[in-house]
């Protein structure tokens, strides 16, 4: 049961994360490089790298953001962009990182 449990679990939140990744094309993959190159990266530094406006980065940082592969940590002034880990997912999507709570174990 705890494998099956714990394999349809972490399949999902992973695969999810995965797969949006391999899905990205483009700008939105260039951005993501970007993101993962340079942990708590901020906006305007991407936009400075891109070469574009600080706006269109926003959007595409924020694209990525709904699609729950990157992540903004801290606060506006201090903070940056980071690529969302596994193990964050599985916390976002209330999974239970491999284990099965004890109320639902045989």
């Amino acid at each position: 049961v705890n494998g099956d449990v714990n394999g349809d679990v972490n399949g999902d939140v992973n695969g999810d994360v995965n797969g949006d990744v391999k899905s990205l094309k483009g700008v939105l993959k260039e951005i993501y490089m970007i993101v993962y190159s340079n942990p708590g990266i901020k906006t305007l530094r991407v936009a400075e790298i891109r070469r574009k406006s600080e706006s269109t980065v926003w959007k595409q940082l924020n694209e990525l953001r709904k699609k729950g592969i990157i992540e903004y940590r801290g606060s506006d002034r201090s903070g940056g962009y980071y690529v969302v880990e596994k193990k964050t997912a599985e916390r976002r999507e209330g999974g239970t990182g491999g284990r099965v709570p004890v109320s639902q174990k045989n």
